[in-house]
């Protein structure tokens, strides 16, 4: 299970050091960009990084990126449009699960409204007991 730390992680641009160079001199620093450059990518290009005998996508995916799951499911492919269509549903997947860990304003807002709430019966309750020792 990936955490939404990790899907940041994953979904980072990379060092300029650590980044994908294709054959014809484009460097790929994140997923995102990698699924850009495998839509505009010519064939030759997309032939000389995966052929029959190894996918440097996968191992880049892999060692660079660190998705292993995403890793194993590219390697298997040899298909510019399927490893597209796995990369594209990738960083949505991660994208969402960001977004799931996330509070939005609304619910901090509502949890502060709550916070309040109590703060105040509580403030309330202790005049209360004040006031009346006081009047002892």
């Amino acid at each position: 299970m990936v955490s939404a730390k990790e899907a940041e992680h994953i979904l980072r641009q990379v060092k300029d050091d650590r980044a994908f160079r294709l054959h014809m001199g484009t460097s790929i620093r994140s997923l995102k960009e990698l699924a850009e450059a495998l839509d505009l990518m010519a064939d030759r290009s997309f032939a000389h990084h995966v052929t029959g005998a190894r996918n440097d996508f996968g191992i880049w995916i892999k060692d660079v990126i660190g998705d292993d799951e995403l890793a194993r499911s590219v390697a298997k492919l040899q298909n510019r449009e399927a490893i597209l269509k796995k990369v594209d549903d990738r960083i949505e997947w991660l994208v969402q699960k960001m977004a799931e860990s996330h509070v939005t304003t609304k619910e901090l807002m509502s949890m502060g409204a709550v916070d309040f709430a109590i703060g105040m019966v509580i403030g309330f309750i202790g005049g209360l007991i004040v006031a009346a020792l006081v009047a002892l």
